[in-house]
């Protein structure tokens, strides 16, 4: 009797890569992931992007750093990479500053008597 067995391609990743590289987007600016992987039977982006080939790519656009972790499977072992984008952080203005109006402000001479 002769038993046959499928030889498994070793599971690796190629490339996982975000084109924005190590450079910081706008807020909600669209950023391509891509990548290429061998062996793999499933391949799967975390954040909600859900299953892809493995060849492939996805455009996101996130509000702040993100990491995002891209795992692959043969069907017997795993492997996962990440790729961060980083978002450039936009100071938002909750008051106003007590230093910057005495810089500018001029009070009105008085008329009334004290």
């Amino acid at each position: 009797m002769t038993v046959y067995v499928d030889e498994i391609e070793p599971l690796t990743i190629s490339y996982f890569k975000s084109d924005s590289g190590n450079e910081e987007i706008a807020p909600g600016d669209t950023v391509e992931l891509s990548w290429s992987i061998l062996g793999a039977t499933y391949v799967t982006l975390d954040n909600g992007l859900g299953s892809f080939s493995s060849v492939d790519s996805v455009e996101v656009s996130p509000f702040e750093d993100t990491v995002y972790t891209i795992s692959a499977s043969n069907g017997v072992d795993v492997i996962e990479k990440t790729v961060t984008v980083y978002v450039d952080e936009i100071e938002h203005i909750t008051g106003y500053s007590s230093e910057l109006d005495s810089e500018y402000f001029v009070p009105e001479e008085s008329t009334e008597p004290y």
